[in-house]
């Protein structure tokens, strides 16, 4: 919680934004990686038959919430990149002071 002795540290807010990014970043490929094996199966002509065919449909419905969960990590992931470019490192948004004054 914050209170008026509270004072933002821009380094450790900037490390914390990198952190986040990273980790934006490994989500997103682990998506990509999903995403290709569910259209290598959602378009395998292999596979025919009702429950295949069942199967199929469920992974394109996946394949959308792959899709939103990708765009919410990519706008996370700018909005974090702001903030860092903000900051800085030298504390030209938040000084080292109280954030109150």
């Amino acid at each position: 919680m914050m209170t008026e002795a509270s004072v933002l540290l821009p380094h450790l807010i900037n490390m914390q934004c990198t952190a986040a990014i990273r980790e934006l970043e490994a989500n997103n490929t682990a998506l990509n990686r999903a995403d290709s094996a569910m259209d290598e199966f959602i378009n395998a002509g292999s596979l025919d038959g009702k429950g295949y065919g069942a199967l199929k449909s469920q992974m394109a419905d996946f394949r959308l919430i792959s899709d939103a969960k990708r765009m919410a990590n990519i706008a996370d992931l700018l909005d974090f990149e702001i903030l860092r470019t903000a900051v800085g490192t030298d504390g030209s948004l938040f000084a080292y002071r109280n954030i109150w004054s």
